[in-house]
């Protein structure tokens, strides 16, 4: 019973995780061809759609806090969906003679869907996890369907390369509708807390002593990975010089890797504690990128190895995280006495885009410093490797003073 939920939750992550690939990636580059857009409007657009978004997260965390004896997470859920159709019918589907207002309604309604879905199905996922041993669970079963979702992406990108985003735009919508049906599906969880009463509420959540830290090792860690990701396209082209057709194998690679290693992550935590197993999951990222230093042309084994470790450590980093969020905020609700999960998640998903725009906005201007070809390959391997080893190091260091206790936490999975 309990695993026929947890699989139809995961399944409404999928549309969650397939948009990203499309919204990242082939959104600015085809409204950048308009000629009444160009590439200059439209990032600028584009970028101030994701810094509203930042704003968005946290207000909609604290809404459905503040009305959640009134209104699930399923309600907030469903109220995205047609907001999410409109917006990526009308942004991936683009005509010639597009305008600049056409863009930003376009980008603005689906980041706000998008933010009406992913938030309310993050502290669900909290409401169903009382325990560190169903946290762990939610988190894994979550995971996996957004990694999913990101392979039917590139799968999606693979067979239609005509016209990925035409294609995506019809996938996205049908894999909406099912979610639909599958959010229709998901039992009401009962609370213990009452509803938030005011902003005041988010403001002693963001400064509690559990979570403060947290959001900053988040946005530490997200910024290691993100960075590389960023450059994951340049870096393979310039430094290893691989084919369009090799650098889709080593995007299955990576995120295969991380699918397949969630379970044994799990397994990992629940006999070391899931602090333990996020910083051994850092060890690995951190031993992943020390081959990138060697890399030369032509080296694509070793470098389809470096994306099979770092890979593995991304599971890890996707759950681990997250189940730690999900315990201090239950923790947080109980002695307060107020519903503040998904105002928490809220928070977290604000820190991670705010963690994404940072790694976009440190390597390019780094990697434009560059003045020769010798230099720019050192700044793309500087910006690939070193400074996500550092960071990953660094975050390794500060679990340490988390203030939670994986005693705590074995001797609770236990208990469950």
């Amino acid at each position: 019973m309990m695993n026929a939920l947890l699989v139809r939750y995961a399944g409404i992550s999928l549309p969650i995780a397939f948009l990203g690939l499309p919204l990242y990636v082939y959104v600015p580059i085809t409204y950048a061809e308009i000629s009444a857009i160009g590439l200059t409007a439209a990032g600028m657009v584009i970028f101030l759609a994701r810094l509203l978004d930042v704003v968005t997260d946290p207000l909609m965390g604290w809404l459905q806090d503040r009305f959640r004896d009134h209104f699930s997470p399923k309600y907030w859920m469903m109220l995205s969906i047609p907001i999410l159709i409109a917006g990526v019918f009308y942004l991936f589907n683009p005509t010639p003679d597009s305008s600049l207002a056409y863009l930003a309604m376009a980008v603005t309604a689906t980041y706000l869907g998008w933010t009406m879905l992913n938030i309310p199905y993050l502290a669900l996922g909290s409401e169903i996890g009382r325990n560190t041993q169903m946290r762990r669970k939610v988190a894994l079963w979550r995971e996996s369907g957004v990694l999913l979702g990101g392979l039917l992406a590139l799968v999606t990108v693979a067979l239609f390369s005509d016209s990925p985003l035409e294609t995506m735009s019809q996938l996205f919508i049908l894999f909406l509708l099912l979610t639909a049906m599958l959010i229709l599906t998901m039992p009401n969880q009962p609370i213990s807390t009452q509803s938030a009463s005011s902003l005041s509420n988010l403001a002693l959540l963001r400064n509690s002593i559990g979570l403060k830290p947290l959001l900053g090792l988040h946005f530490i860690n997200a910024l290691a990975a993100g960075i590389p990701a960023t450059l994951f396209i340049v870096f393979a082209e310039e430094i290893v010089a691989v084919t369009d057709a090799e650098m889709g194998i080593l995007l299955l690679t990576y995120f295969l890797s991380g699918l397949l290693t969630l379970p044994l992550w799990n397994r990992i935590a629940q006999r070391v504690g899931v602090i333990s197993a996020w910083r051994s999951s850092l060890l690995l990222a951190i031993v992943g990128f020390i081959p990138v230093f060697i890399l030369g042309q032509e080296d694509l084994m070793l470098y389809w190895w470096v994306c099979v470790i770092t890979g593995a450590s991304l599971g890890a980093d996707m759950a681990l995280p997250s189940s730690l969020l999900a315990k201090v905020l239950q923790d947080h609700s109980e002695q307060s006495g107020f519903a503040q999960e998904a105002s928490g998640f809220g928070l977290w998903g604000m820190t991670g885009k705010l963690s994404l725009a940072a790694a976009v906005g440190i390597s390019f201007p780094l990697l434009d410093i560059a003045t020769d070809l010798q230099a720019r390959e050192s700044a793309l391997i500087m910006l690939y490797a070193a400074i996500p080893i550092f960071l990953k190091f660094i975050v390794w260091m500060f679990l340490f003073k988390l203030g939670l206790d994986d005693q705590e936490e074995k001797d609770e999975t236990v208990r469950a």
